[in-house]
């Protein structure tokens, strides 16, 4: 895990909760996606 894995998940994790901007995320950054859905799964 990279140093910056813990900061940049917490963020995307509480935009995840609205499932609003979810997409997004996938499309902009997936590997911070991939992050939260090792975390959830």
């Amino acid at each position: 895990m990279h140093s910056l894995s813990n900061k940049e998940v917490v963020p995307v994790k509480q935009i995840e909760k609205t499932g609003g901007l979810s997409k997004e995320i996938r499309l902009v950054n997936p590997q911070k996606q991939a992050l939260v859905d090792l975390e959830n799964n």
